[in-house]
């Protein structure tokens, strides 16, 4: 199928929910970013308002930003139009007639999450629509999310929306890492339902795209027919996130006794041990005033312990995870165990 498959089939639905954020989560080749480009372009003709696209890195933004129309302008969609970036913005002009230069107009800003705090100061009156790209990252690929990434993005659009009730925020990802900061904030700790839902307070909306046309069409690529049967055709063709699996899931047993928690990335691993099974359980539920160690320095508060040295620590905890004998309230808390663990030096 062509890359404006979203556009045709579900834009305006997504739109219409009006929802000051949106975040779409489909699989490869979907058509999300074709879709928001084409959208943000539309907009600036009819109405002359302007859009925002944002990536995490700034070595990620130049290389999306110079081929940002490419797509576009490969299709025809706007045939009167001519398109050009540059590292800051994208601009379009009408085609002119006979010598005429083109009279070229900003319709697009560009912005790096990463350089959240140089955007200050600068004000952003016509952008509509916010939309961050690739927002959730692929779990094991460096470099990862940002300190306080969630934080960041919220002061982000808040510097370009100012008090304004008319400018959006669209998070656009494949199903990648359960574990990434809007989920954690959104407290959503496995796979979402298919479709919409609202989320926080009917101020987020979700859409998980679960289209079997459009899986079907892409199980008949190239690449689709290569993957056939593989944990890669669940994750790329029908938008299962990675971590989506029943391994080591169970909920503490009542006779699990605390042992300690561990603080990273802003959640908590509470570590629990139950004597008769000899398992060992995490869940996000440590006793209040119980022993916890923080892992990092942002992480640290007062009454928790911070590991500077965690060679024989993370040993410890790498050998109960190896021999089997941790399980997790979901799937979750087990994939930001495992982050945790990787921080620590265990693969």
């Amino acid at each position: 199928m062509e890359p404006e498959f979203y556009l045709q089939k579900y834009m305006q639905k997504t739109l219409s929910y009006n929802a000051p954020i949106s975040i779409c989560v489909g699989g490869n080749s979907v058509g999300k970013t074709y879709s928001f480009t084409y959208q943000g372009v539309k907009e600036f003709i009819d109405s002359g308002k302007e859009f925002g696209w944002i990536r995490r890195y700034d070595t990620e933004l130049k290389k999306a930003a110079g081929s940002l129309f490419d797509d576009l302008i490969e299709h025809n969609e706007f045939p009167g139009y001519l398109f050009k970036t540059d590292k800051e913005r994208g601009y379009i002009a009408k085609k002119p007639k006979g010598k005429a230069k083109p009279e070229w107009q900003v319709c697009c800003h560009f912005f790096a999450l990463s350089k959240q705090q140089t955007y200050k100061g600068t004000a952003y009156p016509k952008v509509k629509r916010l939309i961050f790209d690739e927002y959730i990252r692929e779990t094991k690929t460096p470099p990862g999310y940002l300190p306080q990434d969630f934080e960041k993005l919220m002061k982000l659009w808040k510097t370009i929306s100012r008090k304004r009730e008319d400018c959006q925020l669209y998070l656009l990802s494949n199903a990648v890492d359960l574990v990434n900061p809007v989920f954690l904030w959104l407290g959503i700790t496995d796979e979402p339902k298919p479709g919409y839902s609202w989320h926080n307070h009917k101020t987020v909306l979700l859409h998980h795209i679960k289209d079997q046309a459009f899986a079907q069409s892409e199980r008949e690529t190239l690449v689709g027919r290569v993957i056939a049967g593989t944990a890669l055709e669940k994750v790329m063709i029908d938008n299962e996130f990675a971590a989506s699996n029943d391994l080591f899931i169970a909920k503490k047993t009542p006779n699990a006794k605390y042992r300690y928690g561990f603080k990273y990335m802003n959640s908590v691993y509470a570590v629990w041990f139950d004597l008769q099974t000899g398992l060992f359980y995490v869940n996000r539920k440590a006793p209040k005033g119980a022993l916890i160690y923080s892992l990092t320095t942002e992480d640290h508060r007062p009454n928790m312990y911070l590991v500077e040295s965690a060679g024989k620590f993370a040993r410890q905890i790498g050998r109960l995870y190896g021999n089997g004998v941790v399980r997790f309230e979901n799937n979750a808390a087990r994939e930001g165990f495992l982050k945790m663990l990787r921080m620590l030096g265990l693969r």
